[in-house]
């Protein structure tokens, strides 16, 4: 383009150059001079307005691969947040029941029982111990009531055969120790025709030790007051 406008310029000024009818003299060569030097410094700003571009955009693209690689950089590993609550739900549902952090439930019942080294056999809303001791058996149920807080404590002891055949002496003794007895008591059973031995503790910071005090206890009364309930010796 400059090279067309250069021959233009000559050919064009040959006959233009002379006065400009106010007494002035004018150059038509200067003013194409000029003309092309005003163009070419148009056609580069062009060029650097299209170089500014590509280096912008080019430097953005840098810009981007280097934070894609970030990761890499760091250990070859990307990691993935995961919301607090669904890693703590996850948590809650992986965690296992936990024994003796508290009061007893359902749930860490059993578990309480074994790791305390007895052996529960289900039985009912119960768990069930049989209980060997010299001369006699029974049963222990253990369990919780309705509302969790209390821990129940049930020893079928004796079997009556006809109650109204029992002696009064007897059972008014049997009666008489219920006073002594702390979270304890002797009651007859008609579902089943037994004395039992009935024990009822808060479930409140029932830790492991606690329970075996608990289950312990009951067995201890049970043999301090056999000659009581023993219905043998009525």
């Amino acid at each position: 383009m400059l090279q067309r406008i250069g021959s233009a310029d000559r050919s064009v000024s040959e006959g233009c150059s002379g006065n400009n009818g106010f007494g002035h003299e004018y150059d038509v060569d200067g003013v194409f001079r000029t003309t092309a030097h005003l163009i070419s410094g148009v056609e580069r700003g062009r060029h650097l307005k299209g170089v500014r571009k590509y280096f912008f955009a080019a430097l953005g693209a840098a810009t981007l691969f280097s934070l894609s690689l970030a990761p890499v950089a760091a250990g070859g590993r990307t990691t993935r947040k995961t919301s607090p609550a669904r890693s703590t739900q996850a948590g809650r549902q992986a965690a296992p029941p936990r024994l003796g952090s508290g009061a007893l439930t359902a749930a860490t019942l059993v578990g309480s029982l074994r790791a305390l080294g007895y052996q529960p056999t289900p039985n009912g809303q119960f768990q069930r111990l049989k209980v060997e001791e010299p001369g006699y058996g029974y049963a222990l149920d253990l369990g919780l009531s309705a509302s969790g807080d209390w821990v129940v404590c049930l020893a079928h002891l004796a079997p009556v055969g006809d109650l109204t055949r029992v002696n009064s002496a007897p059972l008014l003794a049997l009666l008489s120790r219920n006073d002594a007895l702390l979270g304890m008591a002797f009651s007859y059973n008609r579902e089943n025709a037994r004395i039992m031995l009935n024990a009822t503790v808060p479930n409140r910071a029932m830790d492991l030790a606690s329970f075996r005090n608990v289950v312990e206890g009951v067995k201890r009364t049970v043999r301090e007051t056999a000659g009581l309930w023993n219905t043998r010796d009525w």
